[in-house]
């Protein structure tokens, strides 16, 4: 009775170290982000065990919502930029970014204050190159935003000049 007693002892010690290593080799938890590259809307979401997903998160920009009010619908074209996937210890186990898209460097206030700054039909052709432009041409369109953005807020932001009457 005790030589089975000490076998199985042996067996579910031997278990416990198996799936101990297995833990600290296979991945259990992969996050991902991804990025709409005409508005710059990003997703984020957490799978784990491959098949149990958290809520995803969705960070729309202020271009979004207006293309929302102007065209009634967004349908993104989701372009992973990230993935990182870990064991259940929190170890990284794999990296993996994606290029980019040139809209994403607009991030936050930088494309609210653009938004904000830019007539509808400014808006019209910023879109109309993040979905038909070349790289080139969405790089500068993005460089002009900027331009726009910093522009607009240094509008705001600057009182008007006092008038010197004599």
């Amino acid at each position: 009775m005790a030589l089975r007693a000490s076998k199985l002892t042996v067996w579910l010690a031997a278990a416990v170290v198996v799936l101990l290593v297995v833990s600290l080799v296979v991945p259990a938890k992969l996050e991902s982000g991804w990025v709409d590259p005409v508005t710059g809307t990003t997703r984020y979401e957490t799978r784990w065990l491959g098949c149990f997903s958290g809520t995803p998160t969705i960070e729309r920009t202020a271009l979004d919502a207006w293309l929302v009010r102007e065209e009634g619908l967004v349908t993104y074209d989701w372009r992973q930029i990230v993935g990182t996937s870990g064991t259940i210890w929190g170890r990284a186990h794999s990296r993996g970014h994606g290029r980019a898209p040139e809209v994403l460097s607009l991030r936050g206030e930088l494309m609210t204050m653009f938004v904000k700054a830019s007539s509808d039909d400014e808006l019209r052709r910023f879109v109309d190159t993040m979905r038909h432009g070349t790289r080139s041409e969405q790089r500068d369109a993005v460089n002009r935003a900027f331009e726009t953005a910093i522009e607009g807020h240094e509008t705001i932001d600057t009182p008007p000049s006092p008038s010197h009457t004599p």
